[in-house]
């Protein structure tokens, strides 16, 4: 590699397993006492929205030095263990979209193409937001789109139509937990 770095074009980290793992605790209604919690004390989840082996093969020729042998690592290799089926349809064959996606990374449920944290009855499903909340962690969403997107939204809200982007807003601030929204920082 030269000796000059190349920059990052993009790097998704699916850390699913860590986040069930930090908020499988049972809630018990009140935050922790400040220094009680165990275990990570912040949890980040970056999503490389529509972002696939095709993407991160492409980086991986970027990068790659052809005058050393083998391939170089990439920094989220250590993490590339294993995958996440976002599929919605039933039998899979089609692809899903970034709702039904950002839901199944949120919730660990599948639900409907354009649906945003809620099943197909318009039931809400619980967050892992909404859970590290409730275990008196600080939230934020940060996004390089609109912060109502379907992949940012379906951690923060629930909305049977991803197009609704009012009431998702709305959302974002009128889902409290104490009497605090649900998202400290957007």
């Amino acid at each position: 590699m030269s000796a000059v770095r190349k920059p990052i074009i993009c790097c998704a980290l699916a850390l699913i397993s860590g986040l069930h793992w930090a908020c499988s605790g049972a809630y018990a209604g009140e935050y922790p006492p400040p220094g009680s919690r165990t275990g990570p004390q912040n949890i980040i989840l970056l999503i490389g929205d529509g972002m696939g082996p095709a993407h991160i093969k492409a980086y991986r020729e970027y990068i790659d030095d052809p005058a050393t042998p083998g391939a170089e690592k990439l920094a989220f290799d250590p993490y590339l263990v294993g995958s996440l089926d976002t599929d919605s349809s039933d039998p899979p064959g089609n692809i899903t979209d970034s709702a039904s996606s950002a839901t199944a990374y949120a919730t660990g449920v599948r639900t409907i193409d354009g649906a945003l944290s809620v099943d197909a009855q318009n039931r809400p499903l619980g967050t892992v937001l909404e859970h590290a909340k409730a275990l008196g962690m600080a939230t934020g969403l940060v996004a390089t789109s609109d912060i109502v997107h379907a992949t940012p939204a379906a951690f923060a809200s629930h909305q049977l139509d991803r197009e609704q982007k009012n009431d998702i807003a709305n959302q974002y601030f009128d889902n409290q937990h104490n009497g605090m929204p649900m998202v400290d920082i957007l």
